[in-house]
């Protein structure tokens, strides 16, 4: 083939995909994934940590209740690698389910789905 005229990146390694965005409305619990620019972090399972996982942005008021406070919060997130972003239109893709799946409480029973997608019905 012809080469381009730009060079092309190509990673020697495949990243993981990452997991959900961190989304500061959501209750995080210990061992729990979080996607912060193209990086993977857990929410730290070590004592004290999962409290902090929770609160997204640094208050002094949180040293009256703790002194460790500012360590445990530093702390709360633990980096695990850089993962690949999903392209656009999965990342357009998960909002649309998300939303759906909001909207809609999904019944699910042992036969699961049939065939044209819709619940099954037993029959």
């Amino acid at each position: 083939g012809t080469p381009s005229r730009y060079p092309t990146y190509m990673p020697t390694e495949t990243l993981p995909a990452c997991p959900p965005l961190y989304d500061p409305s959501k209750t995080y619990v210990a061992g729990e994934f979080a996607d912060v620019r193209d990086h993977t972090f857990q929410c730290s399972e070590e004592p004290g940590h999962e409290f902090y996982c929770n609160i997204p942005d640094w208050d002094d008021s949180l040293l009256e209740e703790n002194e460790n406070a500012k360590d445990l919060w530093n702390g709360a997130w633990v980096h695990v690698s850089p993962c690949a972003a999903s392209t656009l239109e999965e990342v357009m893709e998960e909002e649309a389910m998300e939303e759906l799946a909001v909207e809609a409480v999904i019944e699910w029973d042992a036969d699961g789905w049939d065939d044209d997608g819709g619940e099954s019905d037993g029959q």
